[in-house]
């Protein structure tokens, strides 16, 4: 034993002893099991959010195959709708047919313009261009119906533009439509090879 502690009573030896270890022990806690806690509660941390993403990830995944089969349905159906030509010697009834649904939709007409007469082997294109101002619920609506009453209309285009200081927005849309209509008889002898 070291001379200076042969000299002290026992109890401060112990006591010294006992405070020395606690020391020690307490530095050995604060340097290697408080750290070691600090990365278990990060890695839980951690994993908590893998198992979210992961969770988020399968129901994006199931998200997305349902509107895979959506589409798919969708697709079939299209498929088996025939397809209805327009006669274009009612051109003028159609432009007022569908500026009377776009009105009944709620649609502000500036106008409809036809275009040029794009002809085909099996069929003839007419152009149209609608413009029109409507809140976005009421597009919507329109492009919708429009498929539906229309179903030799396609809308090929579309561009909205907003005045976004507007209390309530109603957006000007220039809707680029294209009508498609039966081949005229020339047309169609020129491309059976008749005369």
């Amino acid at each position: 034993m070291l001379p200076m502690l042969e000299k002290q009573p026992a109890w401060i030896v112990w006591g010294g002893g006992v405070a020395l270890a606690a020391l020690l022990t307490l530095a050995a806690y604060a340097w290697m099991v408080v750290p070691s806690r600090q990365r278990e509660a990060a890695a839980e941390v951690r994993a908590a959010q893998i198992a979210q993403e992961r969770a988020d990830a399968e129901a994006l995944r199931l998200q997305l195959a349902e509107l895979n089969q959506q589409l798919r349905h969708t697709r079939a159906a299209l498929e088996e709708q025939p397809i209805e030509l327009g006669d274009r010697r009612q051109l003028n009834r159609q432009i007022a047919e569908i500026i009377a649904l776009a009105q009944s939709q709620g649609l502000e007409v500036l106008q409809l313009q036809p275009g040029e007469l794009m002809p085909s082997e099996d069929y003839a294109l007419i152009p149209l261009r609608l413009d029109a101002n409507a809140a976005f619920p009421q597009h919507l609506e329109f492009l919708q119906t429009l498929h539906r009453s229309f179903p030799s209309v396609s809308v090929v285009g579309l561009e909205l533009q907003s005045q976004t200081r507007a209390d309530v927005p109603r957006p000007r849309a220039t809707y680029g439509l294209a009508w498609f209509t039966t081949a005229e008889e020339s047309t169609i002898a020129d491309a059976t090879g008749g005369g």
